[in-house]
């Protein structure tokens, strides 16, 4: 089942089945299509992750470079690429989604996402947001 939303996504912490993550996948932007007229076109890249029964399709929009929680899209299979194995995923493979923040930058636009893996006290944090069309990923590591 596809989250929707960042709504949907908090509502699916906020019940009783833990989200491990189990793979990431990358799409890329001239493979993709969909019904949802503000992420049509080309300038598409998303993210797929993938929690058990439950898929999370981040998407960044190319006009604004915003980044949303969708399900208002599809790839075909051989323009998805699995990334799992790449950093920062493969360190956080099995790990349990502790948390989410949608991030809107100073000019009103929800341009990123931040999610926290791991248990209390041994989070690993990674940020999603949007540039130039495309989908940029950080690890976020504490000082101290």
């Amino acid at each position: 089942m596809f989250c929707s939303s960042y709504e949907g996504l908090v509502h699916l912490l906020e019940g009783d089945v833990p989200l491990i993550l189990q793979s990431v996948e990358r799409c890329k932007a001239k493979s993709s299509y969909t019904s949802n007229d503000l992420l049509g076109g080309e300038n598409l890249e998303a993210l797929v992750l993938f929690f058990g029964d439950y898929q999370v399709g981040i998407v960044c929009e190319g006009e604004t470079d915003e980044v949303y929680i969708s399900n208002g899209f599809q790839f075909a299979p051989h323009f998805r690429i699995d990334i799992s194995q790449q950093k920062p995923w493969k360190a956080i493979l099995g790990m349990q989604l502790f948390s989410v923040w949608q991030l809107t930058n100073n000019r009103g636009y929800d341009d990123g996402l931040q999610f926290e893996f791991g248990i209390a006290g041994q989070q690993t944090r990674i940020l999603v947001d949007g540039a130039a069309a495309e989908i940029r990923l950080w690890e976020i590591k504490p000082y101290l």
